[in-house]
């Protein structure tokens, strides 16, 4: 299945979200008025893909630090999807050394 996001990167763009509701694509002269009228008529698709790709980034990440895969912190109920919304911006560092500090933690 192509995703928005796969279509605008075959044009030679790149494109993320600002502030959760916007987005920004560069770069500008690769834009045209397809291009942007496609990015206005799919622009919750496209934020919506952008966030899940970070949220997917950013477990990964938090796995790492715990050597660990990321599906072990999802089902054992280390991270939720609470906070796959709300510790997004979280240093993944920091929240692997809360994830450790919690008794239930074992290195699997």
């Amino acid at each position: 299945m192509t995703t928005a996001i796969d279509y605008l990167h075959r044009q030679g763009l790149m494109i993320e979200v600002e502030g959760g509701d916007r987005v920004r694509v560069w770069p500008a002269s690769r834009l045209t008025a397809e291009t942007r009228q496609f990015i206005q008529q799919r622009k919750p698709e496209i934020i919506s893909e952008l966030t899940k790709m970070k949220r997917v980034r950013w477990l990964a990440a938090v796995a790492t630090e715990l050597r660990c895969d990321p599906r072990h912190l999802l089902v054992n109920g280390f991270i939720d999807q609470h906070d796959l919304a709300e510790q997004l911006d979280a240093d993944p560092g920091e929240v692997a050394k809360l994830i450790r500090s919690s008794p239930r933690w074992s290195n699997p």
